[in-house]
C-alpha cells in the first residue's frame, strides 16, 4: 500500500539503493519461479487484466502521508487476486498497477514494482494456507484478513528499509504515521473484499464488476484527504 518519493542519485558510482533494487528483483524473480515449480497456477487472463486496470487506477491517485511515504488503495485488487487466483496472479496484478510509474529514476520503479509484486505473492501464499481444505465464510474471512495483513505489513517494512538505505528520513516516523491508517482501513477492506470474493465464488464471475463500486468509493474517500 505505500510508495516513496523521488530523489536524485548523485555521482556515477553504484549506490546502495541500486544494489538493493537489483537484489530485490532477483529475489522476486526467484520467488515467482519457485511458485511455478511448485505448481502454482495463473488465474483467468481477463480477470487479471481487470484487476490490474483497477490497480493502475489506484496508483494514479496516491495520498501523500509525508515526504517519503504515499499510500494507495491498490491493496484491494491485489488481495482479491491473492485470495481468489493465487500468488502468481496477485504478483501480476501488483506489478501491472505500477506500469504508470515507469519513469526515471528507474531504480525507484524497480523497487516499487518488486516490493508490490513480492508482497502480493506472499499474501497469496498466506491465503492459500488458510484455504487449503475448503471454502467457508469463516475461512474466507480469515484468508482475506491474513492476506491483507501480510501485504500491508510487508509493503510498510520494505518501505521503511528503503528510507534507511537512502538515508532520506526517519523510517520509524513513517511507520508510526502508517499505523493508524492501516488499523483503520485494513479491517474495512477485509470486510468488503470478503463479500466480493464470496459473491464471485458462489454466484458468478461477473460479480467481479461489483469491485468497481468500492474501488471508486475508496478513491473518492482518499481524494477528500489529499
Amino acid at each position: 500500500m505505500s510508495s516513496f518519493a523521488q530523489t536524485r542519485v548523485a555521482g556515477r558510482s553504484i549506490q546502495p539503493i541500486t544494489v538493493f533494487g537489483i537484489g530485490l528483483s532477483i529475489v522476486t524473480g526467484g520467488f515467482a519461479v519457485g511458485l511455478v515449480l511448485n505448481g502454482s497456477s495463473f488465474g483467468p487472463a481477463w480477470a487479471v487484466v481487470v484487476l490490474g486496470a483497477l490497480s493502475i487506477l489506484a496508483e494514479r491517485r496516491p495520498v501523500r502521508v509525508n515526504s517519503n511515504v504515499e499510500i494507495t488503495v491498490s491493496i484491494l485488487p491485489v488481495v482479491f487476486a491473492a485470495v481468489v487466483f493465487g500468488p502468481l496472479s496477485a504478483m501480476a496484478v501488483g506489478a501491472l498497477g505500477l506500469v504508470v510509474t515507469f519513469q526515471q529514476p528507474y531504480v525507484r520503479w524497480l523497487i516499487w514494482t518488486c516490493t508490490r509484486s513480492l508482497g502480493a505473492g506472499l499474501a497469496g501464499v498466506a491465503a492459500a494456507i488458510v484455504l487449503v481444505d475448503h471454502l467457508s465464510p469463516g475461512r474466507l474471512l480469515a484468508a482475506v484478513a491474513l492476506a491483507a495483513f501480510v501485504n500491508a505489513t510487508f509493503d510498510a517494512m520494505l518501505g521503511a528499509l528503503v528510507i534507511v538505505i537512502r538515508r532520506s528520513g526517519d523510517s520509524l516516523s513513517g511507520l508510526r504515521l502508517l499505523k493508524p491508517i492501516l488499523l483503520g482501513t485494513v479491517p474495512l477492506y477485509t470486510a468488503i473484499l470478503a463479500l466480493l470474493i464470496y459473491a464471485y465464488e458462489e454466484f458468478s464471475g461477473w460479480s467481479l464488476l461489483l469491485f468497481l463500486v468500492p474501488a471508486f468509493a475508496a478513491h473518492r474517500l482518499n481524494g477528500l484527504y489529499r
